[in-house]
């Protein structure tokens, strides 16, 4: 009956807490997506909103205490070690996190050089797609003769052939198609693009980067670390391409970088629960993972803070959001990895079923770290 009150009051509150965000939203007039330039001048505080942040930062560490409440007990720790690929994504996001604040604050003049087409942050981007890109297909091919299948009966290498599809059109539209790499002038069709490319996503820029980084957050955090959790034979099949929790958690950094998308609801929310889920997972780990969690949450804020305050002395007003594309690129660069690693072991066995059996630990996933470790020879 204790147990039955304390869950009808979590849900009580998270209620009220979203029902005050969304009351506090419609009253500020503002549009959904409409992105906010901060110059620190007195009007820039009201933009901030304190009441609707404290609303927001309770509902998302509600939210992020539900995500993890299945994950935190001390028979399940396990499933939030940190394996070799869990560890080169945290340290990685991280490198990335620490080198936009360094360059915000002591080099502006090369982040808004390099942020733009065949810049050296721009190209890293586009190798890290094309990185994913080659190892999806080289997963699709070592699928192939598998009769590995998902949900509706789709076999697993046609869902393959799928992403690696959406991956290509996502890399030929961030190098416009080729066009600065070849040096065509861009069509009339185009005149009306943002940056004056041959792409499409700079026609809804906006649109663009609130489906791309919803996205990311949702497959790259939320999924990996709610899958274990969900009691579904329909979604069964599917968590053969859903990565352990542990790399939702190295992977939330994806949820940061902002300046002029702070002022947008859905990713502060985002962000906020990125944050809150660094922290409580933290307390569920041991040793260097754990702090290396807490990092992972101190960073988030501290970075938060600097892109806020010298956001407006930038070169121009999207090199932050870049560096997050440069954190989404090598966080799906990673994943690519894993899932290679994943359909390697499965398919060398021939048996699904039994592979799948393998991978669980105390009856949840293990999302394949051994297969990772035997992968690159660690194991």
């Amino acid at each position: 009956m204790q147990s039955k009150s304390k869950y009808s009051l979590y849900y009580a509150i998270t209620a009220i807490s979203f029902a005050s965000i969304v009351v506090m939203w419609f009253s500020l007039d503002r549009r959904l997506l409409e992105k906010y330039y901060y110059k620190w001048q007195i009007q820039d505080w009201e933009v901030i909103e304190f009441p609707l942040l404290i609303a927001t930062s309770v509902f998302a560490c509600l939210m992020a205490k539900g995500l993890l409440q299945g994950l935190s007990k001390p028979d399940h720790g396990r499933s939030l070690d940190l394996d070799r690929l869990g560890w080169s994504l945290l340290i990685g996001n991280l490198i990335i996190v620490v080198a936009t604040v360094t360059l915000i604050v002591f080099g502006r003049d090369y982040l808004g050089r390099n942020v733009k087409e065949l810049g050296h942050i721009a190209v890293a981007q586009e190798l890290l797609i094309l990185l994913g890109l080659v190892l999806i297909a080289a997963t699709a091919w070592r699928a192939r003769n598998s009769d590995l299948r998902t949900v509706f009966g789709l076999r697993a290498a046609w869902l393959c052939g799928v992403l690696g599809f959406a991956l290509f059109l996502l890399l030929m539209e961030e190098i416009s198609w080729g066009q600065h790499f070849v040096g065509w002038g861009t069509p009339d069709a185009f005149n009306r693009n943002i940056q004056n490319e041959t792409n499409l996503h700079n026609f809804y820029t906006n649109r663009f980067e609130f489906v791309y980084y919803s996205l990311a957050f949702v497959c790259f955090v939320l999924l990996p670390i709610l899958a274990p959790q969900i009691r579904s034979q329909m979604l069964e099949p599917l968590k053969i391409f859903i990565p352990p929790a542990s790399f939702g958690i190295a992977a939330i950094p994806v949820a940061g970088f902002m300046y002029e998308n702070w002022g947008i609801l859905i990713f502060q929310i985002y962000f906020l629960i990125g944050v809150c889920l660094a922290f409580l997972a933290a307390t569920a780990m041991q040793g260097k993972a754990r702090w290396s969690v807490v990092a992972v949450g101190l960073a988030m804020v501290f970075s938060q803070i600097v892109y806020l305050v010298y956001g407006h002395k930038l070169v121009s007003s999207y090199e932050i959001g870049e560096m997050r594309e440069l954190s989404i690129s090598f966080t799906l660069a990673a994943y690519s990895v894993w899932l290679l690693a994943e359909t390697r072991e499965i398919t060398h066995r021939g048996q699904p079923g039994r592979a799948r059996e393998e991978q669980l630990v105390d009856g949840m996933p293990n999302g394949g770290s051994a297969s990772w470790a035997r992968f690159v020879g660690w194991g």
